[in-house]
């Protein structure tokens, strides 16, 4: 999920909020994000030719969307 105004990218997945492997699942979206982000800016640079939003210096973020615990 793309924050415009802030500069912010969430990325919603309930597995991110385990203890145990937090750090791989992160890990796993980065590259992803990275894609997703280029293309993104990519369009935006295309079809928006007054678009002022750079695609520099985004944060992401991985909010806890849920307290579960998920096993195989």
């Amino acid at each position: 999920m793309w924050d415009m105004l802030r500069k912010e990218i969430h990325v919603l997945d309930p597995l991110c909020a385990q203890v145990a492997g937090a750090e791989q699942r992160h890990m796993t979206h980065q590259e992803a994000v990275s894609q997703i982000h280029t293309a993104l800016f990519s369009c935006l640079n295309e079809f928006f030719t007054k678009w002022r939003c750079s695609a520099e210096k985004w944060k992401r973020k991985f909010p806890r969307i849920t307290h579960d615990v998920f096993t195989r």
